[in-house]
């Protein structure tokens, strides 16, 4: 799936992340065609946390239950982990208290299910809140 975010620069970072075309059409475009949920979804790249908060809403909207999910977040580290504190990789603390680990390779990748009492309202708004949230 392609998504036009605009001019980019080193790593594929768009030149202007406040472009809302940038955004959305990063964030949304490659699940508008997707009429179906997927058991997992990967995340990389740029606006890390909410790609993964529209997956897990792009699964419930397609009738996926709650606790089926799954998203893959690749360059995940833990807290606690060396390496350039893993390239400034903390974006993901701030949905902890939506999110669960399910899985950790103990290198890069990590897997997520949402907790359990967490409504699709509730990702929502933490997405509309947090839509510009890149590291």
């Amino acid at each position: 799936y392609l998504a036009d975010i605009g001019t980019i620069v080193k790593w594929g970072k768009a030149e202007d992340e406040e472009l809302p075309k940038s955004v959305m059409n990063y964030q949304v475009r490659p699940l508008q065609s997707e009429m179906r949920p997927f058991d997992v979804y990967m995340v990389d790249g740029r606006w890390r946390v909410p790609c993964m908060i529209l997956s897990f809403l792009h699964a419930s909207a397609r009738g996926a239950p709650h606790n089926h999910t799954r998203v893959m977040l690749h360059d995940c580290y833990q807290p606690g982990t060396s390496t350039e504190v893993r390239r400034n990789r903390n974006d993901l603390l701030m949905a902890s208290h939506l999110l669960q680990l399910v899985n950790h390779s103990t290198h890069y990748l990590c897997v997520y299910k949402r907790k359990e009492d967490v409504t699709d309202e509730t990702l929502f708004e933490f997405w509309r809140e947090n839509m510009l949230a890149t590291p």
